[in-house]
């Protein structure tokens, strides 16, 4: 047995975004609570503070990420064991002399001014976007190109068959059109449905581990759960999905994005694959 404390940038129902563009490493490398999280354990005393604290100073500061456009916000979480709350961080990352100094790593959260806000789904296409952008070669932007527009074609696949599926259960969920299921967000409270669901989802369709914009999806199976009327039609949803799934995934035109783009603080993306490659 062993006790797990955890926090999480944002709540379930929010996204999380990444806010610190490295040009040397053409990367993502940093996030709002990431970013506080760095200053905290650099500026702090970790043998006095706990993780209690450490999370609230967390959720205090990186709440608000500010572009030259908007405010995203999002609101740090924890789970798990709390009585492991109570105890020095020094515990779980060790002991330091001394906190450095604030004043020397201020860049590390001055962030805010033109930061440039990407959702971490979107993070391969923006990375993409830059590279097209950025490239003098013609053959190097082509290529680019072309890599761009896997992710985009997979991601069309992807909600085409999940957008057929929901029209294909459309009887068990009557008077809700198939884009109010697919772009409403209701709270999951029918667990065992949205379990069953989900795995049946993974086994036949896609690998989640290896899809993680289908990740971003798991909300209309919420939805459906929450809108059918008997608990029956669950199992002819399952069922209907694996036939679904059987029927229209094309495994041989799988197309997964190239390996070097899972990168530092870069969103693997698979654009197509059912099963790990």
């Amino acid at each position: 047995d062993i006790d797990i404390y955890v926090t999480t940038a944002a709540s379930p129902d929010e996204e999380s975004y990444f806010c610190c563009y490295d040009e040397k490493r053409d990367s993502y490398v940093g996030s709002s609570y990431s970013n506080f999280w760095i200053k905290n354990t650099e500026t702090f005393d970790l043998q006095k503070e706990t993780l209690q604290e450490q999370y609230e100073y967390i959720k205090t500061n990186s709440y608000d990420t500010v572009d030259a456009k908007q405010h995203y916000y999002e609101h740090t979480q924890q789970y798990g064991d709390m009585e492991m709350a109570k105890l020095p961080v020094s515990q779980f990352l060790g002991y330091k002399t001394s906190p450095t100094n604030p004043n020397n790593i201020n860049t590390i959260s001055g962030f805010g001014k033109g930061c440039d806000v990407v959702s971490k789904p979107d993070v391969a296409i923006h990375l993409l976007q830059k590279r097209i952008n950025n490239a003098s070669d013609v053959s190097e932007k082509l290529r680019y190109v072309k890599e761009l527009e896997i992710i985009l074609k997979g991601r069309e696949y992807v909600d085409n068959v999940l957008y057929e599926y929901v029209n294909s259960i459309q009887h068990l969920i009557p008077n809700i059109g198939t884009n109010a299921i697919i772009d409403t967000k209701h709270e999951l409270n029918n667990r065992h449905c949205y379990r069953q669901l989900v795995d049946t989802f993974h086994q036949n369709c896609f690998n989640l581990s290896q899809n993680p914009y289908v990740l971003t999806k798991m909300q209309i199976f919420v939805n459906i759960c929450e809108q059918m009327r008997d608990s029956s039609d669950a199992d002819i949803a399952v069922n209907r999905l694996t036939q679904h799934c059987d029927r229209n995934i094309n495994h041989k035109t799988a197309h997964p994005i190239p390996r070097h783009f899972l990168g530092t603080e870069t969103y693997g993306d698979l654009a197509v694959d059912r099963m790990s490659y």
